[in-house]
């Protein structure tokens, strides 16, 4: 999309600054943000000039995020100064892999040495994207190959997949139906969306790890007027994929 912005602003002779009542062309590119990711079924065309062709799709969409935040913004910035397009430290690989690679959600990188014990010369990536838990095989390596180019020294990359310790709130709910006009399932449907929202603000991030119950109980006491209070209870879980071909000793 292309529009016409008249300057309105004081004229200036430096080069390249717009005088008084100039008109400048702005083309912008209006995407749909995440809304775009996952797609994995295409259809086109029976023919292209009268050639007939197969459409095959290697993996589904991904890439498409959403504008950043004012707060995003000022996280990023000074780490895109400091680390001058180069890939040094950890801090330096997170900025490239996040500022280049939308569909990583969370991310943490360090370097082996300070593994127990020790592996020098490699350093750690874990990573989880915006959908799904761990990251595909093509994903990787596109990551990896874009690193290198900004790495100076012999470092391999080695990826680990994150293991998660998942969070089971026990909510029992007592609320007053006089004081709204929503059913019991509304309050629910309710209640459901609000712990949701909940997880995705405060425990999406890796460095964001903590539940505060005071705060957890508040936020379903508030996701309702009818709500009068609530008793949470949490049960963790650890799932894990048995491998029944091993022997135990």
């Amino acid at each position: 999309m292309s529009v016409i912005v008249p300057v309105t602003g004081p004229s200036s002779d430096v080069v390249g600054f717009p005088q008084l009542r100039s008109i400048k062309m702005k083309t912008y590119r209006i995407v749909n943000g995440e809304n775009t990711n996952g797609v994995q079924s295409f259809t086109g065309p029976s023919s292209i000039a009268g050639y007939q062709y197969t459409l095959s799709v290697v993996s589904a969409s991904d890439g498409g995020q959403n504008i950043q935040s004012i707060e995003e913004i000022k996280f990023v910035a000074p780490k895109n100064y400091e680390a001058q397009n180069r890939a040094v430290v950890s801090t330096d690989y997170e900025r490239l892999i996040k500022n280049n690679f939308p569909y990583v959600g969370s991310l943490r990188v360090w370097g082996g040495e300070t593994n127990d014990p020790p592996i020098y010369g490699k350093v750690f990536v874990s990573a989880k994207p915006n959908i799904g838990f761990t990251l595909g095989t093509l994903q990787k390596d596109n990551i990896k190959n874009f690193l290198k180019q900004y790495n100076p020294l012999t470092t391999d990359i080695v990826f680990l997949d994150p293991t998660f310790l998942y969070v089971s709130p026990q909510i029992e709910v007592i609320w007053d139906s006089t004081k709204t006009t929503d059913t019991e399932n509304d309050v629910r449907d309710g209640i459901i969306n609000a712990v949701s929202q909940y997880a995705e603000n405060n425990l999406d991030e890796f460095d964001r790890t903590v539940i505060y119950h005071s705060r957890f109980v508040d936020v379903i006491d508030e996701s309702s007027v009818a709500v009068l209070s609530n008793q949470t209870t949490f049960v963790l879980e650890k799932r894990f994929t048995p491998n029944f071909n091993t022997s135990t000793r």
